[in-house]
């Protein structure tokens, strides 16, 4: 692989793990304020005052089970795609030291990473439920876009796999 591109995806999983870090701090910063674990983020960022007229989670018997689901499941499926993704990027790099590229586990964590943000992109649809308890639970086709790409990119990144393992015993 040539310097340049090498450089490249250095810089890009530099990229990606800052993003991903901050998203995964900015994920509880936003749930504990809404849940009340801590000063709520909208006032330290838009003035005291500014939670009372923000939404707080009204816990209702009836869907509490829902509402532990999503509120949880957004945080913590959103956490661990970030840390999927970020696993990947470095997995990718530290094979290129070894000379394979493709590997057979960047696959089950490319599966894995299209599983958690199915579960984050159905928490984080649904999560008004957590203020209008009434509000219906409900799929969406955007919602399901980016982990079947993320699947279909897994499909390919596993025929790499097998196409490179074939290069390397045919050489």
């Amino acid at each position: 692989m040539k310097r340049n591109t090498k450089n490249l995806l250095i810089a890009v999983t530099v990229i990606v793990g800052i993003i991903c870090i901050v998203n995964a701090v900015w994920l509880i910063v936003q749930s504990g304020s809404v849940a009340e674990w801590f000063t709520d983020y909208r006032n330290i960022v838009y003035g005291d005052g500014a939670a009372e007229n923000g939404s707080k989670i009204v816990w209702r018997d009836d869907v509490l089970g829902w509402q532990y689901f999503i509120f949880y499941g957004r945080m913590l499926f959103g956490i661990a795609f970030d840390a999927l993704l970020l696993l990947f990027m470095i997995k990718s790099i530290l094979a290129l030291k070894s000379g394979a590229f493709f590997l057979k586990s960047n696959t089950y964590i490319l599966i894995s990473a299209a599983v958690c943000n199915l579960l984050y992109n159905f928490c984080n649809e649904n999560i008004g439920i957590l203020v209008h308890p009434s509000s219906y639970r409900h799929i969406t086709d955007s919602m399901l876009l980016t982990p079947l790409i993320l699947f279909a990119f897994a499909l390919i990144y596993g025929l790499a796999v097998r196409i490179s393992e074939e290069n390397r015993l045919t050489i």
